[in-house]
């Protein structure tokens, strides 16, 4: 193992980006791309990175405000945290989150105007954009930061689920879906079962710091229902557009695989490790979003 004086700079930020959860930027653009009618390779990308540049945004904004609140400490779990580790400096974090914001704010903007016609969806998506960098920033700065408030969930849900696959499947295709915006959900909800069980491990720190998490408010046993909620939600989704003649019935693919979700149950309740939870959420994720992706072209 490297001593922490020969972790390169590179490396640093890398790991500040928390590469583990980084799929749940991709997930709800790739599953956009999949239900979508007609496909531009150039948009997917550039959306891919929009979306990529909002979470590495978030992470860093997050590290810097969790580091300034004292709510990272030296006895925090899980993977390191550069910054709270003096690894990094928070000014240097900081900076870092801002120039990453206003990239992925450069990026938004220019493809909206790109691809959207003059008129209110236009704007109406402008706003969208400055909503999602401005709710990035805000997640843990301020007095009554989303995070600390009990609202991270909720953020997670919308912002990395309904409104990007809706977001996205518009720019693909220049129509506003409805199915499109509640399909997010089930990449939406899998994210928030990887915060859910970020918070159930965090939960004595969060505590001391007055970072008051939905499960520091109502405790670990809410925690508990509410990740098995976010991670039964998923195949209920397509289900549900499906019947409602809204997606072609080979998604029923999707629900069928989600089956092994419940030896994910059994381990999560006999082991009561939080960090393997967060692990095996994103797994789910990932193999989700591949599913997704498989699909469009079966």
């Amino acid at each position: 193992m490297l001593s922490e004086s020969k972790i390169s700079p590179l490396y640093l930020w890398f790991s500040a980006s928390r590469p583990k959860t980084l799929i749940a930027s991709f997930a709800p653009v790739v599953i956009a791309f999949s239900i979508a009618p007609s496909f531009n390779w150039t948009i997917f990308f550039l959306t891919l990175l929009y979306a990529l540049l909002i979470q590495i945004g978030t992470n860093f904004s997050n590290d810097y405000f969790d580091f300034l609140k004292k709510a990272d400490t030296s006895k925090r779990k899980g993977p390191i945290r550069p910054l709270q580790k003096g690894l990094l400096s928070a000014e240097a974090m900081h900076r870092a989150s801002k120039w990453v914001l206003a990239l992925a704010f450069i990026l938004g903007f220019s493809l909206v105007l790109s691809h959207t016609d003059k008129g209110s969806l236009r704007n109406l998506f402008l706003v969208c954009v400055l909503l999602c960098v401005a709710c990035a920033f805000l997640y843990t700065a301020g007095p009554i930061s989303i995070a600390y408030s009990g609202l991270g969930e909720l953020f997670v849900l919308l912002f990395f689920g309904s409104v990007a696959t809706w977001g996205t499947f518009f720019l693909q295709t220049k129509v506003l879906s409805f199915p499109a915006f509640l399909l997010g959900l089930s990449p939406g909800a899998l994210s928030s079962a990887i915060l859910v069980a970020n918070n159930l491990r965090d939960y004595e720190e969060d505590k001391i710091s007055k970072k008051n998490t939905l499960v520091v408010r109502f405790g670990k046993t809410f925690g508990k229902v509410e990740y098995v909620f976010f991670l039964l939600l998923p195949p209920v989704i397509p289900a549900i557009l499906i019947l409602n003649a809204s997606m072609p019935p080979k998604y029923l693919l999707v629900c069928l695989y989600y089956l092994p979700c419940f030896f994910q149950l059994k381990v999560f309740f006999k082991e009561k490790n939080y960090e393997k939870a967060l692990e095996n959420s994103a797994k789910l994720l990932v193999f989700f979003t591949l599913l997704f992706a498989l699909i469009r072209f079966l």
